[in-house]
């Protein structure tokens, strides 16, 4: 019985932090088919956690360079070989990434994406040191070309 409640007074506490989390939205984008978009959860000030989406339609010429095709038509064995060399090349610590490469008419279509939570403000995405805050994040991405949606 003791264990129930010590369990239900840990996921009450889990609830209680996670609805008093705001969400702020920031899209960085260039074209239709590439951008970034962060999405920083904050309660006030405080950091919790940062997501990000980056969308890239990388030429097939280009591709086909770190594949072993010789063409310009892509295996499920070159897709797959893509998406491990993305994945690869985007790994950071502390960073949970997720990567996806799609062929499309135009391209190869890669979209990275990933959360980041933030332990004492200290953020690898958000650019900030320890005791950093949303107003810091916020500036950061403002001077990277970033727009609050």
């Amino acid at each position: 019985m003791k264990f129930f409640k010590y369990v239900l007074v840990v996921v009450l506490t889990v609830f209680l932090s996670a609805c008093n989390t705001e969400s702020t939205e920031f899209e960085n984008k260039t074209d239709d088919d590439n951008g970034m978009v962060i999405t920083v959860n904050h309660s006030g000030e405080e950091l919790r956690s940062l997501e990000f989406e980056v969308k890239n339609l990388v030429p097939k010429e280009q591709a086909s360079n770190f594949v072993e095709s010789s063409d310009d038509s892509f295996t499920k064995k070159d897709l797959k070989q893509l998406e491990s060399f993305y994945s690869d090349l985007n790994q950071f610590e502390g960073v949970d990434t997720k990567t996806k490469v799609k062929e499309t008419d135009d391209g190869i279509l890669v979209t990275i994406s990933g959360t980041e939570n933030v332990d004492d403000g200290e953020s690898i995405i958000g650019h900030t040191e320890k005791g950093g805050t949303f107003k810091d994040v916020k500036e950061f991405l403002e001077t990277q070309g970033f727009e609050e949606k």
